[in-house]
């Protein structure tokens, strides 16, 4: 299934993150996210939602700055590094209600 039927399906989803771009707010194989369903509104600055690349791959980043048709995003371990540009219908979902540490 993919995340975005699991999410349709149970309202959130439930995983472990890989890589560390977003360190320190996500550790790999030890934080759990919840990602919830995306908003009606558009995102803020600083929100952190899931949005899937051309490639198929996931990634879960902050947005910088929101523009008029898309967002500047990058992980909070990238920053002055990669400046990514994720245009709306890139998104997915928006996480995350929580942060567990430890699993």
């Amino acid at each position: 299934m993919t995340f975005e039927q699991v999410i349709a399906r149970d309202g959130r989803l439930i995983y472990t993150n890989r890589g560390d771009s977003m360190m320190p707010l996500t550790k790999q194989d030890r934080d759990l996210l919840v990602i919830s369903k995306k908003p009606k509104r558009r995102l803020k600055k600083y929100d952190v939602p899931l949005y899937k690349r051309d490639s198929g791959q996931y990634v879960l980043h902050r947005i910088l700055q929101v523009r008029k048709h898309d967002y500047v995003i990058c992980g909070d371990n990238r920053w002055g590094n990669i400046l990514m540009c994720c245009y709306y219908n890139m998104l997915r979902n928006r996480a995350f209600d929580q942060v567990a540490g430890s699993i």
